[in-house]
């Protein structure tokens, strides 16, 4: 009988701490301080600026992204139009001859 009891008293205690935990946690959220209107305004003119800057931003960007490939595919259009660089044999030949030369002097 006395465990019994026991038991009703911790279940009684759980039951109890549970609601103060509620009853505290709700009186802490409804004693959060609020904004006021003008404040609220402030905080969504901020946020908006933010946006306003970040697309901003992203905008840049993307137009850089864009010249930057530009440029590449100019680069990369002159590089495939320029013909192959042909040797004469007879540069060839000469260069080898002043190679001959140049090391034969030292």
């Amino acid at each position: 009988n006395n465990n019994n009891n026991n038991n009703n008293l911790i279940r009684w205690i759980q039951v109890d701490d549970r609601a103060a935990r509620e009853k505290v946690g709700y009186a802490i959220r409804n004693e959060a301080p609020q904004m006021d209107d003008a404040e609220k305004a402030a905080a969504a003119q901020e946020k908006k600026k933010k946006r306003r800057v970040s697309e901003q931003h992203n905008l840049v960007q993307s137009k850089r992204q864009q010249e930057l490939y530009a440029i590449q595919q100019r680069i990369f259009r002159q590089f495939m139009d320029t013909e192959p660089i042909e040797c004469d044999d007879d540069d060839k030949d000469e260069s080898e001859g002043d190679r001959a030369a140049s090391s034969s002097n030292r």
